[in-house]
C-alpha cells in the first residue's frame, strides 16, 4: 500500500508545484524545475511498471512526462524573455555611460 501513498502524493503535489510557479515569483524557475522533473519522473515509473497496481499506466505516463517537458521548458522560455526583457534598460544605459565616457 506504500506505492498507492506515494503516487498520491505525487500526484497532489506536482499539480500545488505546478501552481506555485505560475506565480512567477523569484526563484520561480526552481519551482519549474520540480514541477516538470516530478512529472516525468511519475510518468517514466508509470511507463516502466504499467502492471502494478498502483500504476498510472503507459497513457497517462506518456501524457505525464510530455507535460513536464513541455511545463519546464515553457516555464524556461518565459524566464528567459522576462530576462531579456528587463535588461535592455540596463543594456542601454551601459551603452550610453561607456559612449559619453569616450567622447
Amino acid at each position: 500500500l506504500a506505492h498507492y501513498a506515494g503516487t498520491a502524493a505525487a500526484a497532489i503535489a506536482i499539480p500545488l508545484v505546478g501552481l506555485v510557479a505560475s506565480f512567477r515569483a523569484p526563484g520561480s524557475r526552481l519551482s519549474v524545475w520540480c514541477a516538470g522533473l516530478g512529472a516525468v519522473v511519475l510518468g517514466t515509473a508509470g511507463l516502466v511498471f504499467p502492471t502494478q497496481s498502483s500504476s498510472i499506466g503507459n497513457l497517462w505516463g506518456a501524457t505525464a512526462v510530455a507535460w513536464g517537458i513541455a511545463f519546464s521548458v515553457v516555464g524556461e522560455l518565459g524566464a528567459t524573455r522576462r530576462r531579456s526583457a528587463s535588461s535592455p534598460a540596463k543594456d542601454s544605459a551601459a551603452s550610453r555611460s561607456s559612449a559619453t565616457s569616450w567622447s
